[in-house]
């Protein structure tokens, strides 16, 4: 599938904290979950795939209440 070459969304601001800035995309997820239920957690492994498309210091995940 075609991708956008230009992406007009800005990036995260404190005006709007729930967006991840465009300069890093993810293209592909590859997840693995391993659930205690006794404990009620889990454990896993994701792989991701990335589209850097520019430099960048910080590559931002959402994640909250996890623990990477």
């Amino acid at each position: 599938m075609p991708r956008p070459t230009e992406d007009s969304t800005p990036p995260a601001s404190p005006d709007a904290p729930y967006r991840l800035p465009r300069t890093v995309e993810p293209v592909t997820y590859r997840l693995v979950f391993e659930p205690d239920l006794g404990t009620a957690t889990f454990a896993g492994r994701a792989e991701i795939d990335l589209m850097v498309h520019e430099d960048t210091r910080d590559v931002v995940f959402n994640a909250a209440e996890l623990e990477i």
